[in-house]
């Protein structure tokens, strides 16, 4: 069974899963999954920013499994506790307890891991519940259940501020805020990657941790972060700081064969410099970098950022055919470039003209639109804003590639169909 977890609760892990399942919410075609989906991502993010943000507004590491020497302690429950907890708030004990596969010997090791063996909107049908009337009661029970968890001995924290976990949270926060319609998760990533830029650099040089020299994770983690604040919140200093650690990343990390080695070419001298390719519990650095290189391209126009992505993709293309879920990060990648990169530009000023364009660039769905909403008069400092503005005084989309745009469009049904055209080709030049 799918039932017990390692209780050491990572960043990177929560980081990695929001995205997936805030996408996954807005991909689904069934309802009630969208709606799980969904809850998930809010759940996660709500454990991002209550339990792991530290009061700068960045991300510690993890919490041990163990509290005092026993692993899990903090969360497990015996069936008495629990059957005392569901009745002080005044429910029904055994539908709880039925609920949350509870058992009277317990389901590991003589006590209970709470869980959800059936769905609940399907175990509220069952019990000829009102769904709506049920989550309030539940609502009220894991409030009660959070409540005695909270008054025992917690768990040990690490509570460094890595900057490669912190990117991919701050990555996460902005996609999954973006996909949700979540504002308030990308001002969090906001201040999180201020925090980043601010306290993890020494004498111009990102930091892994304080004291400690950035890894290739970090610059192109940090950069790629970057982007993905550009493009949500049109901030043009975003891009400006992603562009700094990247060409850090080529002076110092590039390998002259191709792709980038995991330590800088002035950090400590190694009998032989690592490259980490294996997209492992999180995204290789190189990975992560041709990703970074790949926006670049498309958001700048110069060959050089195609080119240095190409190089590591190739050095990685027949590994990952031969060992495809060591490299998630690439088959995305490669899935993307088969697809075709397309780049939607939002000119407009901050309004619900300009927010109607971006919500129908992101629900269509293409699967490697660059999405970036700005307000006009950018164009000097990001190459691909260079001539494009507003239409008639109204925001308008232009949907590009390889910097070259069709006509602007400042309608959001237009763009819709635009970009469900693109979608319906790409589908229709896919292998029977």
């Amino acid at each position: 069974r799918w039932l017990v977890p390692h209780f050491e609760k990572m960043l990177y892990d929560n980081a990695l899963l929001l995205p997936a399942y805030a996408l996954a919410a807005v991909r689904s075609s069934d309802p009630a999954m969208a709606a799980a989906l969904r809850r998930t991502a809010e759940e996660t993010a709500t454990c991002l920013l209550k339990t792991f943000v530290t009061p700068q507004g960045a991300f510690v590491a993890a919490f041990d499994a163990d509290t005092e020497g026993e692993e899990g302690l903090t969360y497990v429950f015996s069936h008495a506790e629990v059957c005392e907890i569901v009745a002080s708030v005044g429910h029904d004990v055994q539908r709880f307890v039925r609920f949350l596969g509870v058992e009277e010997q317990g389901n590991w090791e003589g006590t209970n891991v709470l869980h959800e063996p059936v769905p609940r909107e399907r175990f509220a049908r069952d019990e000829a519940l009102d769904p709506q009337d049920f989550a309030a009661a539940w609502d009220e029970v894991r409030s009660a259940l959070r409540a005695r968890r909270n008054a025992r001995p917690q768990p040990g924290v690490d509570d460094k501020v890595l900057t490669d976990w912190n990117a991919l949270a701050i990555r996460g926060l902005v996609v999954a805020g973006r996909a949700l319609e979540r504002r308030d998760w990308i001002d969090a990533a906001t201040r999180a990657a201020d925090v980043l830029h601010d306290e993890l650099v020494k004498d111009g040089r990102l930091l892994h941790a304080r004291g400690i020299t950035a890894f290739l994770d970090d610059v192109a983690g940090l950069a790629l972060a970057d982007l993905e604040l550009f493009a949500a919140t049109g901030e043009v200093r975003w891009f400006e700081r992603a562009l700094a650690l990247a060409e850090d990343a080529e002076r110092r990390f590039a390998d002259p064969a191709g792709g980038w080695f995991q330590t800088a070419e002035d950090g400590e001298r190694l009998i032989a410099r690592p490259k980490d390719s294996w997209d492992n519990a999180t995204p290789a650095g190189g990975s992560v970098m041709s990703e970074v290189a790949r926006r670049l391209a498309a958001l700048t126009g110069e060959s050089r950022w195609a080119l240095a992505a190409e190089r590591n993709l190739r050095l990685v293309e027949e590994p990952a055919r031969r060992m495809p879920t060591g490299f998630g990060a690439v088959l995305r990648q490669l899935e993307e470039l088969a697809a075709g990169t397309v780049e939607v530009i939002i000119v407009g000023r901050p309004g619900a003209d300009r927010d109607a364009l971006e919500r129908a660039a992101l629900t269509a769905r293409h699967p490697a639109a660059l999405i970036v909403a700005v307000e006009p008069g950018q164009g000097e400092r990001v190459p691909i804003l260079a001539h494009r503005g507003e239409v008639d005084g109204r925001p308008a989309a232009y949907v590009c590639r390889d910097m070259v745009c069709e006509r602007p469009v400042a309608d959001p049904t237009e763009l819709a169909d635009l970009l469900a055209g693109a979608v319906h080709a790409l589908r229709q030049a896919e292998p029977a």
